[in-house]
């Protein structure tokens, strides 16, 4: 399989990387080329930054792939622009998301399960509450991002089959 790895050179993205090169795929990474990638042998790098739709576009648009692992998407704009660029061109796209998804989701209780997602969020805490607050940005920025991709999954079932 041909693989695009987003972003990939920190947290999961080295392990990904090794067990795709194991399994035989071709690997390739798209970031900003800011961490290190020495240890990432037998990989094309693409360098761009994720959040400028416009080199992500750029970057992969004369390449096949038959999937993506996005390991760095953290906001509803930049899987929106995900949806818009990769949408009919690639077989399956996975996008690294947080169980802080649910702890911003008014009124759950442990243990937390997929069918708990849908329902209000709650309030953003004060900015002064910095630890809660940033939280908070980070969980809404990343339903903010699941949403978008289920939306665009949604349309891409109702498009007619070719």
């Amino acid at each position: 399989m041909k693989i695009l790895i987003i972003g990939g050179t920190r947290n999961l993205g080295p392990s990904l990387v090794d067990r795709f090169l194991e399994r035989g795929d071709s690997v390739t990474m798209f970031n900003r080329g800011i961490t290190s990638n020495s240890l990432l042998r037998d990989v094309e790098h693409l360098k761009g930054d994720r959040t400028v739709p416009e080199q992500l576009r750029a970057a992969v648009r004369v390449r096949d792939f038959d999937a993506v692992v996005d390991t760095t998407l953290y906001k509803g704009e930049e899987a929106k622009a995900a949806v818009e660029i990769f949408s009919g061109y690639i077989g399956r796209y996975v996008f690294i998301s947080t169980g802080q998804v649910y702890l911003v989701r008014e009124g759950l209780k442990k243990p937390y399960q997929e069918q708990d997602y849908a329902g209000p969020v709650i309030s953003k805490p004060p900015q002064q509450q910095r630890y809660d607050y940033e939280n908070w940005v980070y969980g809404a920025d990343k339903r903010a991002a699941e949403d978008a991709f289920a939306d665009g999954a949604q349309r891409a079932r109702s498009l007619p089959s070719p």
